[in-house]
């Protein structure tokens, strides 16, 4: 097990100790340490042996609860369940709406975390990021990872190591090669997604202090980029169907004869 979390290389603050905990237990997976369908040790003997307090413990547990890694059946214990899990692996590959809802769903409650914790420093740096994604001249990569900057810092102000990670992996899901990549930037490039009044609208809210119209804001605009990317998906499905029914035609329909092709019966 690493040494450098019991030394505290990786600083004291809760999140980055839980972050730090999680990415030395995956580590430890990988390594053999744990083969799949083994009972990892009790809280109290990974907080003895990591140098950390059982609830960082219990957060970093949760976390790869929640990514598939572990399963923690109540009264037995914590079991491996698969070492090689990756997010992204797993979701690059799902329809484009589903990895979009669940942002919406993680980021409005990673808002309801951070809404009283956000300072003007982060507001300001959350503007600089919004500009900077708005003034890309036409650049859908530049647009994009800035967009993802302003997405995720927002998601680490939470403080919610879990809810933060999730938000971070799904944008990288955004970011890769994924299915959901292709349809954003296909709703980019009809211009569907150039206007960023809803979160302009949001920052201003927060400024404001009015947390519930935040809230709203920032629903809108998932609202609006999930509307745009099932426009494009109905337009494929209708010329997959248009598709299906020429193909039935050609098998089905016979040719309209040449004129003169056939003699006047006698």
């Amino acid at each position: 097990m690493t040494a450098a979390i019991v030394n505290g290389a990786y600083g004291k603050e809760p999140g980055r100790l839980s972050r730090s905990v999680m990415h030395a237990l995956m580590q430890d997976l990988r390594d053999g340490r744990y083969e799949r369908g083994a009972r990892l040790p009790a809280e109290r003997i990974l907080a003895l042996a990591m140098g950390v307090s059982r609830p960082i413990i219990r957060e970093a547990l949760h976390a790869l609860d929640l990514l598939g890694v572990v399963e923690t059946r109540v009264g037995s214990g914590t079991y491996v369940i698969d070492v090689d899990v990756d997010l992204g692996s797993h979701v690059s590959h799902a329809p484009a709406f589903e990895v979009l809802d669940t942002l919406s769903t993680l980021e409005c409650s990673a808002l309801v975390h951070a809404a009283d914790r956000i300072e003007k420093t982060l507001l300001d740096a959350l503007a600089e990021n919004l500009e900077a994604a708005c003034h890309t001249d036409g650049n859908f990569e530049a647009w994009h990872s800035g967009l993802a900057k302003f997405h995720i810092a927002l998601a680490k102000a939470s403080q919610n190591e879990v809810l933060s990670l999730m938000i971070g992996q799904l944008w990288q899901v955004r970011l890769g090669a994924s299915i959901t990549r292709r349809f954003v930037q296909r709703a980019w490039l009809a211009g569907a997604l150039a206007d960023h009044a809803a979160l302009k609208q949001f920052l201003a809210a927060l400024r404001a202090g009015n947390n519930e119209l935040a809230s709203r804001e920032l629903r809108a605009e998932h609202n609006r980029v999930l509307a745009a990317v099932l426009d494009i998906y109905a337009e494929d499905e209708v010329a997959r169907a248009r598709e299906s029914v020429s193909q039935l035609r050609a098998r089905f329909v016979w040719p309209p004869l040449p004129p003169g092709s056939l003699s006047p019966a006698r």
